[in-house]
């Protein structure tokens, strides 16, 4: 008789552990399929870059549970080269008027910086503006909005220069 519930019981664990497996393999499936969408944009937008609440990244990470955190904060991370691309593609875009720079902080690396400010001055070549704003500009952010047409700052806003 205790062989009999052991087995009974051993089957029952299998069936809910197996039925579980499925139904995130059918999340993953339907996440991965419903991904691809593409993304129109309208006439006389103007793409908002925003790094304060970002890290840029020279390479992000391939962990598949890196969006499973326990503690509710979730890193955002950007990789430079699709920064990069996203200026490129706006920069040859007819549809996109400007760029709207909104960074208190800039979450990366100088040579990073350095690199979306050379890219920043190309799409500035073609004629389009650029406006900055922010509430407080710290030294790096200050020197990635110094390629604005137009840099503003809050009234009651500080500039950290060291």
């Amino acid at each position: 008789m205790k062989s009999f519930l052991k087995n009974i019981l051993t089957t029952i664990i299998g069936i809910i552990s197996s039925i579980i497996v499925m139904i995130l393999l059918i999340i993953g499936f339907v996440a991965i399929i419903s991904s691809e969408d593409e993304v129109k944009v309208k006439e006389k937008s103007i793409l908002q870059i925003d790094l304060s609440s970002t890290t840029v990244v020279e390479r992000a990470s391939v962990n598949p549970f890196e969006g499973f955190n326990l503690s509710g904060d979730i890193p955002k991370t950007i990789e430079l080269r699709t920064l990069l691309n996203n200026i490129e593609k706006a920069k040859n875009d007819d549809n996109i008027q400007a760029i709207y720079l909104s960074s208190t902080i800039v979450n990366a690396g100088l040579s990073q910086t350095e690199e979306i400010r050379n890219k920043l001055l190309e799409f500035k070549k073609t004629g389009k503006a650029i406006i900055a704003y922010a509430e407080v500009y710290t030294q790096s952010s200050y020197y990635l909005s110094s390629v604005a047409n137009k840099i503003y700052l809050n009234p009651e806003g500080i500039i950290e220069l060291k």
